[in-house]
């Protein structure tokens, strides 16, 4: 994990503490944070999406970010799917990345309607 993300987790498990005496509902959401910290920890895999078939220096770079990210290796398991429009999804565990064309639209019309 990085140092960013860990940071993150380590005030996530600050808070809990100190709310812990106030909040019969914290022991739950301790425990179920554990759970998707863990489960994301040991993830090997990264189910990519994309548009177009991605060049091998698109995946090893994308591969390097993600090792940095998670401070591991992570092998990916790339799906073309073209009704994306455009862009990727990166899905490792229960973290995603959608940077997909389809997906900004979605959120534009969202963000119109409201």
């Amino acid at each position: 994990m990085n140092k960013d993300a860990r940071g993150f987790v380590n005030g996530i498990v600050d808070y809990l503490r100190r709310d812990s005496a106030t909040s019969g509902d914290v022991p739950k959401v301790r425990e179920l944070f554990r759970k998707v910290t863990t489960d994301a920890l040991h993830e090997k895999y990264a189910q990519v999406e994309t548009s177009i078939a991605l060049t091998e220096e698109e995946k090893k770079s994308l591969e390097g970010w993600l090792a940095r990210l998670a401070g591991r290796h992570i092998q990916l398991v790339i799906r073309m799917n073209a009704k994306l429009l455009g862009g990727f999804r990166v899905t490792v565990g229960d973290w995603v990345v959608d940077t997909t064309l389809k997906y900004q639209l979605a959120k534009m019309t969202e963000s119109l309607l409201i």
